[in-house]
């Protein structure tokens, strides 16, 4: 299971990066976080 940072989740998607860290805050999309803090997404997700 590949994890993608929040930015290449978001090209991926087709989204701008402030739509996925508003999905994220608001539970729609759920992440994994690294020992600094910053999220990571599931390529299956």
């Amino acid at each position: 299971m590949a994890l993608l940072t929040v930015r290449a989740a978001a090209d991926r998607l087709g989204v701008a990066y402030s739509t996925l860290k508003r999905w994220i805050a608001t539970g729609r999309v759920r992440t994994s976080r690294t020992d600094g803090g910053h999220h990571r997404i599931a390529d299956a997700e």
